[in-house]
């Protein structure tokens, strides 16, 4: 009996290792144990699904691909591992490939919001306009309906250069919002929500004039919507009126981590760098290893 008690005692409870460590993020401590679970059980779920985050979490985007497959084939979510997987072919800068495995979701009515959400992070890092027009095309005769669509036809007008058409599809958003009335091809009701995706959209396409008419109606007390206003207005070289948003916003050295970088960009652009200084030591005194705040200090 008392040989037992000791081999009992000797036993490593792998799971529970790995799990206090991951959740740690101690992905170092972690990784051993589930590589270990792995060695016992090539299909254990629940290692495969942890490993395979944390190697995205490490940065090892191509091996995690293959667990997430080994997830899948284990009897594992389908819709899970294939977002994970377009998510870890984005960070490789496979687009064609992760927009194939969103579009295939998507054509599936898999409309989870997280899906939508990758697919927007997708087609903003994509330049390529015949790949979204094909997308597009492919999406309106499947007859998708999602807000996240309009992000995608937002997109191609940007690439395409065609103002103009940006301005017709953010009119119609923006009348079919206000009347409660859907235009032709708009298919969605303008959440506050959805106006701040639209506007980031409109700001990395060097369009604040449509941003600041997206975000109007929102809250003006919402740091969302103020780090946007402050954008916009410096984009526009409207720097006064970005000064004067920066300076209504209480306590902004505290405040809102969003606002902190459009501060820090709009003073370095106006060459006040006792201000670049000032802000960046407030954002880092929140988030020590901020790479942005870094930078701006270290040059300012």
């Amino acid at each position: 009996m008392v040989g037992w008690k000791f081999l009992r005692r000797g036993q490593i409870d792998h799971k529970a290792k790995a799990r206090k460590a991951y959740n740690k993020k101690l992905y170092r401590k972690a990784e051993p144990h589930l590589r270990k679970l792995l060695t016992n059980d090539e299909d254990d779920m629940w290692a495969l699904d942890v490993l395979a985050r944390l190697l995205m979490n490490t940065g090892r985007h191509e091996e995690s691909i293959s667990y997430w497959k080994r997830y899948e084939s284990a009897g594992g979510e389908s819709v899970r591992a294939n977002l994970h997987i377009a998510k870890c072919l984005r960070a490789t800068g496979g687009l064609v490939e992760s927009l194939k495995v969103l579009e295939s979701l998507v054509l599936h009515d898999h409309h989870g919001e997280e899906i939508w959400e990758e697919l927007q992070r997708t087609i903003s890092a994509t330049d390529d306009a015949a790949l979204l027009e094909g997308l597009c095309t492919r999406l309106e005769e499947a007859k998708v309906a999602d807000p996240a669509f309009e992000m995608l036809r937002l997109r191609l007008d940007i690439l395409r250069d065609d103002t103009v058409a940006v301005t017709k599809r953010i009119t119609s958003i923006l009348t079919g919002a206000e009347s409660g009335v859907m235009e032709p091809g708009v298919h969605f009701v303008l959440s506050p929500k959805w106006r701040l995706k639209i506007a980031d959209i409109l700001i990395v396409g060097d369009l604040p004039v449509h941003a600041l008419m997206v975000i109007k109606p929102l809250d003006s007390e919402d740091p969302r919507r103020t780090k946007l206003e402050i954008t916009a207005h410096r984009l526009l070289g409207e720097h006064d009126m970005a000064e004067e948003l920066v300076e209504s916003t209480s306590d902004i050295q505290s405040g809102d981590h969003g606002v902190l970088l459009a501060a820090i960009r709009l003073v370095w652009d106006i060459g006040d760098m006792e201000a670049v200084i000032e802000f960046c030591d407030a954002l880092l005194s929140k988030i020590p290893e901020e790479p942005i705040a870094s930078r701006f200090r270290l040059q300012a």
